[in-house]
């Protein structure tokens, strides 16, 4: 994809303030959210989940739905969406596709299997507890460090579980490091918890047309993929995010659950919403974090750390949604603001039977400022320094600004001993 700016050229803002417009009507309860936009004729959607986290689907029987309530329930053999590309790194390891609806397998609890519309948000709720998915279940792999090794495939096609690798050598390793100091540390998953989940409002147009009510990061992104998805002519689909409840990063995706609400107000021709409830967002939905990193600092004596050879190992989830572009944030800032000359860096990008993973608050940025800041700690610990001298030792010097580290990061200015 070719970039709008070359990097010399990114244009900046002026450095002054600007007020706040949103302030006085949020705080007075005149905020318009998109579940405040839903007309009375609204048909609402439930999906079924999977309750397993790595299992056959060997029947789908929703006979047991017979309301006047319910508009229709769709799997999907009734919707026949194409299955979603993961993020571009990910579209460069072919296998990992993700189902809008499961079918055949489910590889995470909380993975829609099927989705029932109603004429209330409660009516779909109730009937969706009667669609009843048989099982058979296959043994689950949710540590990365097991999943690498590659004993339970979770995409068959793919036959690895290993998404995207990549390793960076800069510099040479010497033999007679006086000081070495290795650290281990683990940033578990977590649940983003906007105060208003994942919605979206699909309303069609008597041409054919739609428009799409969302409490989202990227419209643009979202036209973008939901034309490509469902297909329709991008023209004639328009994308409006009202007032957003929250977001912290895992707003800037296109769910699967997105897709399926637009597609099925095409269909019924009528309006169609969608609102996430806080259990499906706490086991399903895109959670942040989620890696492993192997951090090994060597140097001297004085405390001058001469060469860092670092893992960092990512759990992408069950489905490569757009988890496996962090790791390379992470690797981008592994050396933190420190002078080391020599790494050696590798990053593994893994799928397990877990909800796939994705930007949250940082996306990837704060794992390695955690990795590396504890590894230096170790690493002053193992020379019997104050950790704050080593810090002063290594600090990428005013005078050498701008700089940028073996790993590409460009630091521009500062004064980080102060």
């Amino acid at each position: 994809m070719d970039e709008m700016f070359a990097p010399d050229e990114i244009p900046s803002f002026e450095p002054r303030s600007f007020l706040r417009r949103e302030d006085h009507r949020l705080i007075t309860g005149a905020g318009r959210f998109v579940a405040d936009l839903a007309p009375p004729e609204t048909v609402h959607l439930a999906f079924v989940r999977s309750a397993e986290a790595h299992a056959r689907i060997t029947a789908i029987d929703t006979t047991a739905v017979d309301r006047a309530s319910v508009v229709g329930v769709f799997t999907a053999e009734d919707l026949d969406l194409a299955d979603i590309p993961g993020d571009s790194i990910a579209a460069a390891a072919p296998g990992f596709l993700r189902p809008h609806l499961a079918h055949e397998k489910v590889r995470y609890v909380g993975e829609p299997i099927a989705v029932v519309a109603a004429r209330s948000a409660a009516s779909a709720v109730d009937a969706a507890d009667l669609v009843w998915v048989d099982y058979q279940p296959l043994p689950a792999v949710v540590d990365p460090r097991q999943s690498v090794e590659d004993k339970v495939i979770i995409h068959e096609t793919a036959g690895t579980n290993v998404v995207h690798r990549s390793d960076l050598e800069v510099g040479e390793m010497r033999e007679d490091h006086e000081v070495v100091a290795e650290i281990t540390v683990t940033n578990q998953r977590l649940a983003p918890n906007p105060i208003e989940p994942l919605v979206i409002l699909a309303v069609p147009a008597d041409d054919g047309g739609l428009t799409v009510y969302i409490s989202h990061q990227r419209p643009h992104g979202v036209q973008a993929r939901l034309s490509e998805l469902i297909p329709m002519d991008r023209r004639k689909l328009h994308v409006i995010v009202p007032d957003v409840g929250g977001a912290f990063g895992m707003k800037g995706m296109t769910y699967p659950e997105h897709t399926v609400t637009a597609a099925i107000a095409l269909r019924l021709g009528q309006p169609v919403m969608w609102a996430e409830k806080r259990r499906e967002h706490l086991s399903g939905g895109t959670h942040g974090r989620g890696s492993v990193h192997r951090v090994k600092l060597m140097g001297s004596g004085e405390g001058r750390i001469q060469h860092a050879e670092i893992e960092i190992l990512a759990d992408v989830g069950a489905y490569p949604h757009n988890g496996t572009g962090i790791p390379n944030f992470s690797r981008l800032v592994a050396l933190g603001l420190y002078d080391i000359a020599s790494v050696s860096l590798r990053t593994t990008a893994v799928v397990t039977n877990a909800a796939p993973t994705g930007s949250y608050r940082g996306a990837g940025r704060p794992e390695a400022a955690y990795a590396i800041e504890r590894a230096v700690d170790a690493f002053a610990r193992a020379a019997d320094l104050d950790p704050v001298e080593v810090r002063l030792t290594n600090f990428i010097p005013t005078e050498a600004l701008p700089h940028r580290t073996p790993t590409g990061a460009l630091y521009d200015s500062g004064d980080y001993a102060q």
